[in-house]
């Protein structure tokens, strides 16, 4: 096992080289993405009837296991922050019953630990922090800082740590989960960090395949692959390069808070060529600062599919390879996605902006034995 990839998974763009051969296990069966961690509800409100929902949850890092938790009623947190006690009277509040449910806490006004530490100090079987910027800001890992690794079993930077399930959810999910009058939670779909199966793929790369029709061959050429990539598929199409909004260019020395990028996570999508997509790989330039905007490899790529997509090519900035990680995610991610060096890149997009049609073969998820 090693550290090198768990440390990684804080940095958005990453040659972290982690992959659990247990994230990807059920996919292999099931010839689909099991990196998706999600909770479900089944919620009853007067107003609205029954109602069903996939609640996209990222796993902190001291998040714990779930295999034998029974579904659960859910309680907003009062004060919302979390920051102040739960089962103290604060400014006139009557403390909650949260013993047994899941707490929704909103992101904000204080540390991770604090939060946690309220939550557990009250009983909660489950604990959800929303983020609050903005819809279209992907939810970030919780963890536990260096400084507070005594607090929990310090297994680099405290995996499992608490015992109950730990994870950030959308904003918008914020105002699906107040509404509720009563709900009950499943997390048998929650997938949460496991250190002990940890391995490095040894070789980390494998090869895409392109098409030549001037000498109708195929040619081969190295590719990193994501961690998050579904299994027990390959896809062969044509590339289509990239296009994002300015609105999303922001200066990577000025940074990608909610000043410089509001106008990006204000659109419907950051793509100015989400059409031209459909059935097709994309190819996505790294180097664009439009991408100082969206924080996540996974959110590359899921933006990507959701235009129709069927892949992802990513290339890098310089002559490297990645494995890009984290391995769970947050959203439903289908089609695979794959880097390339920049030299190997500036030869695809040569290709493209000469007008050629050019076809992509993409392999499955390779594993190291």
């Amino acid at each position: 096992t090693t550290n090198t990839g768990l440390r990684a998974m804080f940095a958005p763009y990453s040659s972290g080289c982690s992959q659990l051969r247990a994230a990807v296990l059920c996919s292999m069966l099931l010839s689909v993405s099991c990196t998706w961690s999600y909770f479900e509800i089944v919620a009853s409100d007067p107003a609205l009837g029954t109602e069903q929902k996939k609640i996209g949850c990222f796993p902190a890092r001291f998040s714990g296991m779930n295999s034998s938790l029974p579904p659960m009623g859910g309680q907003m947190a009062s004060p919302e922050t979390a920051c102040e006690s739960l089962v103290q009277e604060n400014e006139g509040r009557a403390p909650k019953d949260y013993n047994g449910k899941m707490v929704v806490i909103k992101r904000g006004g204080c540390s991770f630990l604090t939060k946690v530490q309220n939550a557990l100090e009250a009983n909660a079987s489950a604990i959800v922090v929303v983020e609050q910027e903005s819809e279209a800001v992907f939810p970030l890992e919780m963890w536990l800082g260096t400084q507070d690794q005594d607090h929990y079993d310090d297994r680099d930077i405290n995996p499992n740590g608490i015992g109950i399930p730990a994870c950030m959810a959308f904003k918008e999910a914020w105002a699906t989960l107040a509404t509720l009058t009563t709900m009950e939670v499943s997390w048998k779909h929650f997938r949460t960090w496991d250190i002990g199966e940890e391995e490095i793929p040894d070789p980390d790369t494998t090869k895409l395949s392109l098409y030549s029709s001037s000498r109708d061959l195929w040619e081969d050429i190295p590719a990193g692959q994501a961690t998050y990539n579904p299994t027990g598929m390959e896809v062969e199409a044509e590339t289509v390069l990239v296009e994002w909004s300015p609105d999303c260019a922001a200066d990577e020395e000025a940074g990608s808070g909610e000043d410089e990028c509001a106008a990006c996570w204000a659109l419907r999508t950051p793509l100015l060529n989400a059409d031209a997509l459909l059935g097709k790989i994309g190819v996505v330039r790294m180097a664009s600062q439009a991408l100082e905007c969206l924080y996540w490899i996974y959110s590359v790529s899921h933006i990507v599919q959701e235009a129709g997509a069927v892949g992802v090519i990513l290339i890098n900035r310089n002559e490297a390879l990645f494995t890009h990680v984290p391995y769970l995610v947050p959203v439903d991610i289908r089609v695979p996605t794959f880097n390339v060096m920049k030299s190997h890149g500036q030869h695809i997009v040569g290709r493209l902006t000469n007008g050629e049609t050019l076809r992509i073969r993409l392999p499955e998820l390779v594993l190291s034995e």
